[in-house]
């Protein structure tokens, strides 16, 4: 028995010694492929550096240009779903910041910054055990023919720490709409307010309003909770995903790499916007791609790596989860995730959002 395991080892420890002298890697001309592939038992890598494949043993490429998941390869953002500075600063920040009020403060917030939106209502549930609510509301832009459901950002110290405490300890929760997996906090948030009324009443909205089109909007929390509400829409076939937008602000990594894949295929205009050296886009930290659930963001990042004042210039990430992108800094800051488009949203919402 022995002679048979030493024998098994030494023909493994062969493989691998052929696979990376001679080498199959380099066959890989594209970034899918390459990926995905492997050279025996050793894994491909995709340099975007340099634009090759690469054995993982034997490769000088920059880390920030490594790729190691096929789903992770930059995909050009889709015709006719480019994302534009003016409706993130003009239409999407006033919207999210509104989700910091109640009741007729909303309607506040909105009457300030559009002629055509009407207030429906708010939805308020329970998140967790030590009475942290998640809030969220629809209203309805006759003039661009549009359905809104934006969802509130995390409210408070307390409920921050809450989420970080999954973040830790990785507690999933299976979502079957997209497949893989999301943060039991997030998942819990999204299906007390969806079940609240806020689904119910979205049918009735959609009835009424047969032509239009969803914008779903959050920041933080609020913008995981946005995710998979366009997700499920989509999936529900209650639009298709020609008619749904999502525009989420500092949103963290709301699942596994099978929920980022299943999201993606389901919602085309989404775009993840990311001020400067926001910590919470970090969390809960990506480890290893195909392991242990790991939590990946889904695409599109928009990066702006300044104070987002008006004209400032920002980037468009073609990755899912860019290493080259936010991800490229470690001096992260938790006061860049209160600022966006240069107000301080939750101060921005207290004055009306004017």
């Amino acid at each position: 028995m022995t002679g048979i395991l030493v024998f098994l080892i030494n023909k493994v420890f062969l493989i691998i010694k052929i696979s990376i002298t001679y080498g199959k890697c380099g066959n890989f001309k594209d970034c899918s492929s390459c990926a995905d592939g492997y050279e025996g038992l050793i894994k491909c890598q995709w340099c975007a550096g340099d634009n090759s494949c690469h054995n993982s043993l034997q490769t000088d490429c920059k880390p920030i240009n490594l790729i190691t998941h096929s789903f992770d390869c930059p995909r050009p953002v889709p015709n006719g779903y480019d994302y534009s500075d003016d409706f993130g600063r003009n239409t999407v920040l006033p919207l999210i910041a509104a989700t910091n009020n109640d009741g007729i403060d909303i309607k506040v917030c909105l009457q300030n910054n559009f002629k055509n939106i009407t207030f429906i209502k708010q939805y308020t549930t329970k998140c967790d055990n030590d009475g942290d609510t998640c809030s969220s509301y629809l209203a309805v832009d006759n003039i661009n023919k549009t359905i809104i459901a934006a969802f509130r950002g995390s409210k408070g110290f307390i409920q921050l720490l809450l989420e970080g405490e999954d973040f830790l300890f990785n507690e999933l929760k299976t979502f079957t709409l997209t497949g893989g997996k999301v943060d039991k906090y997030f998942y819990n948030g999204f299906y007390g307010l969806w079940n609240s009324g806020m689904e119910s009443d979205l049918h009735k909205l959609i009835v009424e309003y047969p032509y239009h089109q969803l914008l779903a909007v959050g920041h933080s929390l609020g913008g995981s909770m946005a995710s998979m509400a366009a997700a499920y829409c989509v999936k529900k076939k209650y639009f298709t995903t020609e008619t749904v937008k999502l525009v989420t602000f500092g949103e963290p990594r709301t699942g596994d790499i099978a929920f980022a894949e299943g999201h993606d295929s389901l919602v085309k205009y989404t775009y993840r916007i990311i001020h400067n050296h926001d910590l919470i886009p970090h969390l809960p930290p990506r480890v290893f791609d195909n392991l242990f659930d790991s939590p990946f963001h889904h695409r599109y990042e928009v990066w702006y790596e300044n104070d987002m004042s008006k004209g400032k210039s920002f980037k468009i990430c073609t990755r899912a989860d860019d290493h080259a992108c936010s991800n490229s800094v470690s001096n992260t800051a938790a006061a860049d995730h209160t600022i966006y488009f240069n107000k301080n949203i939750a101060n921005f919402a207290k004055n009306g959002c004017k």
